[in-house]
């Protein structure tokens, strides 16, 4: 795990590596166990090491036998099976997986990224043909930027390695409805991600783009309710013995849930004690999530940390702000960076339960979405959800379950704000504002109605958008690796035909994760409803951070509601990013 940069030029440049140096140097947080650099004429690529597999032979960038050299950010879950592989037609010097992303280059070339199985980003740059090639994995779990002027391209792990001033108007109203930057866009005009599941080719000044890998949608598949667990219960115990593969202490959080209990559950059969787990309590909670967590880990047997967040402060606030590298309105960041900094007093790395509710439908809006197919037939009902009385509760709800009932029900479901107030906000033209509206209707637009529909939009929008740039930027702050077992591609695919009846009923979503986990938990754990990493941020906003937001946000008033917190949050955020 690591930060990486570098830069490609068209032609020769003694100052290549300079800047590479200087780009990688913003990354030392990611990376404190050391730091490296190649130079070439036209191209020089940096690393900051967070060293985690063959510690003594793991140093990057690393440089194959033909010529081609890596710098690579990751793991690679299958290194070993690849190697085995891959040894006859080249010869390992190290026992280090990011040796086994070169022998890959060297065999499939361009392809080699459909063959590894892991969380990656890493450039490799051939010598033999002056190309530059950058990778993503297929989730988006790392993350890799880009620019390209005349005739050269820069790449890292983070923005603020890559200069620009220019704000993408576009972006900032997609962020304005989401509260998140979604994956295809930076807030930067001319910073760009390398989308999840693709590569990227520069030769010559020219980049050509290649999907090698996409989501995959809802499909069909005859099998037995018995079949289907058996069979993902196998990949899933497979997916988190891969992921326990270390040199060095390694852990995992646990809020006491279902996702990431179950993760433990199974870290526990193939690891056993002693084993360290690690929970948040946040200050002015009623405590069940921190008690829950606690329950499980007496049964599992682990050895259990828990840390209490309290509000930040506003000096606090705007440094999370500021190392997110453009506006991020999801408050969870707050407790993510506190447990985060917390494991990495005695781990290096954590496992996480992320991704089970996209792959599994876990998530409330889902069973929205399958009563607005059955509400939307009722004459009047969305006449009647604007009509009801703020006063009387479950005006939001109706409000949202309205929304989902509409041909673009989802963006309408989740936004924060309307299109209009999202131009005035932003400060867009006319034309900015359409093309905003018309990117985020088409990222929206699930292949089909209800639950799975959803699903799928979430794991190309909100999963990568959201939950991996929170937990990889949080994480890294404080040079601590998490790695998620529940977004292994091959059990995505798989899990693209569960059928109906598995993933949701009655309003309770993840049926199947729920019987693969009976015989791991206490019964408890398997009641217990769906819980966001929340922190009280109307109280905290309304507090401790009035203060930043009388200065941000000076004609807000204290927020009279969860909704109305939140849409404070992600303007505060915003304004601070702003300056």
């Amino acid at each position: 795990m690591c930060g990486i940069a570098g830069v490609a030029s068209r032609e020769a440049d003694p100052g290549l590596g300079q800047l590479a140096a200087e780009m990688n140097a913003k990354l030392a947080h990611r990376g404190p166990d050391g730091t490296g650099l190649a130079e070439f004429p036209r191209c020089a690529l940096a690393q900051r090491r967070l060293s985690v597999i063959d510690l003594p032979g793991g140093s990057q960038p690393m440089f194959s036998p033909g010529g081609a050299v890596v710098t690579f950010n990751g793991e690679i879950y299958n290194f070993r099976e690849l190697r085995k592989e891959l040894q006859g037609s080249y010869v390992f010097r190290t026992n280090s997986d990011t040796e086994v992303i070169l022998a890959a280059w060297e065999h499939w070339g361009e392809a080699a990224p459909e063959h590894l199985r892991g969380m990656f980003a890493f450039a490799i740059w051939d010598a033999r043909t002056g190309a530059l090639f950058l990778a993503r994995d297929r989730f988006g779990k790392k993350p890799l930027f880009y620019t390209e002027t005349a005739g050269r391209i820069a790449f890292a792990s983070e923005l603020k390695s890559l200069k620009t001033a220019q704000p993408d108007r576009i972006a900032l109203q997609q962020y304005l409805a989401l509260g998140y930057v979604p994956p295809a866009r930076t807030a930067f005009k001319d910073l760009k991600p390398l989308a999840p599941g693709h590569s990227l080719t520069w030769r010559e000044g020219s980049a050509a783009l290649r999907c090698y890998w996409r989501p995959p949608e809802p499909m069909a598949v005859q099998r037995s309710d018995a079949a289907w667990q058996e069979r993902v219960a196998a990949m899933l115990d497979d997916s988190v013995r891969a992921r326990l593969v270390s040199d060095v202490p390694l852990g995992a959080f646990l809020s006491g849930g279902l996702d990431s209990s179950t993760i433990v559950a199974l870290c526990m059969k193939h690891r056993g004690p002693p084993f360290h787990t690690f929970s948040v309590r946040t200050e002015g909670s009623d405590g069940a999530d921190a008690q829950a967590a606690k329950i499980v880990a007496q049964a599992l047997g682990t050895e259990h940390h828990q840390v209490e967040v309290s509000c930040p402060s506003p000096g606090e606030l705007r440094q999370l702000f500021a190392h997110f590298d453009q506006p991020f309105g999801d408050s969870s960041l707050i407790p993510t960076a506190a447990v985060s900094r917390f494991a990495r007093e005695r781990v290096t790395v954590s496992l996480s339960g992320d991704g089970a509710d996209e792959l599994f439908g876990g998530y409330d809006i889902y069973a929205l979405a399958e009563r607005a197919r059955k509400l939307a037939r009722v004459p009047g009902f969305s006449l009647g959800a604007r009509l009801w009385p703020s006063s009387l509760r479950g005006k939001e709800y109706l409000l949202r379950l309205s929304a989902a009932a509409e041909p673009n029900g989802y963006l309408r479901a989740v936004e924060q704000f309307n299109a209009e107030e999202r131009a005035r906000l932003s400060e867009a033209t006319a034309a900015e504002s359409a093309q905003a509206e018309e990117e985020l209707q088409r990222l929206f637009q699930p292949p089909e109605p209800g639950a799975k529909g959803l699903q799928a939009v979430d794991l190309r929008s909100y999963l990568p958008g959201d939950i991996l740039y929170k937990v990889d930027m949080a994480g890294m702050a404080s040079s601590l690796e998490v790695r998620s077992p529940f977004l292994d591609h091959a059990l995505a695919e798989e899990l693209a035909g569960l059928p109906d009846h598995l993933r949701m009923q009655g309003g309770v979503g993840k049926l199947l994760l729920r019987r693969i986990a009976k015989p791991l938990l206490p019964p408890e754990v398997l009641a217990r409803r769906k819980v966001g990493f929340t922190v009280p941020l109307r109280e905290w906003l309304s507090g401790p951070l009035r203060p930043l937001v009388q200065e941000k946000l000076p004609a807000a008033p204290k927020p009279a509601s969860t909704l109305e917190a939140q849409r404070q949050f992600t303007l505060l955020s915003l304004a601070c990013w702003r300056g």
